[in-house]
């Protein structure tokens, strides 16, 4: 996202590139985990032998028919389309984050630097957070991750997945906003909605 440059552990140094192997797939960035492919790159040939022995026994070295083909049109043609899509999903980041400080303050948002998914701190509502995901699929008919699946012991934090079209997004922050606004409140009021675009 915007002031955050994403920086490879191999272009650090020689030795950083010589110790070290980069897992690479379109998976996320281009919406193609259908495609089932990845890349590692391994500046060691010893490296790369043992890799490629590994996938070889545990057979995962098979790809489908048009996943090479995919997988070079995203990376030799998408570069574009991905950098308004990053402009595009930091903007539903900034909304989230915005919406919930003015509605919600009792809610952090985590700084967000990439990804599409926003953590959402929720200790002060007292609840675990499967209780806050249940009381969200339950009661304002939204589904979030809770944080303990992810091996969260101490905070009561959600995940929120951000890519969406905005107005998915804003009708998903209305229904937790007047939710969890009641669990602090004990009162369904909540401060109204300023108009997002």
């Amino acid at each position: 996202y915007p002031g955050h440059p994403y920086t490879p552990f191999s272009s650090l140094s020689e030795d950083a590139l010589r110790h070290s192997v980069t897992c690479i797939s379109p998976s996320k960035a281009f919406n193609l985990a259908g495609i089932q492919i990845a890349n590692i790159v391994a500046a060691d040939e010893e490296v790369r032998k043992k890799i490629d022995k590994a996938i070889n026994i545990n057979e995962v070295c098979d790809v489908n028919s048009f996943a090479v083909d995919a997988l070079e049109a995203a990376y030799n043609g998408g570069e574009e389309w991905l950098e308004e899509l990053k402009l595009y999903l930091y903007g539903n980041y900034e909304i989230v984050r915005d919406m919930l400080d003015e509605r919600l303050p009792q809610l952090r948002v985590a700084p967000l630097e990439g990804t599409y998914l926003v953590w959402i701190d929720c200790s002060e509502l007292g609840l675990s957070s499967a209780e806050i995901v249940r009381l969200l699929e339950e009661e304002g008919r939204v589904l979030v991750n809770g944080g303990e699946m992810y091996g969260e012991t101490e905070g009561r934090f959600i995940r929120l997945n951000i890519a969406c079209p905005r107005k998915l997004l804003l009708e998903g922050l209305e229904r937790i906003i007047r939710t969890l606004c009641g669990r602090i409140s004990g009162t369904r009021t909540c401060p109204a909605s300023p108009a997002h675009s």
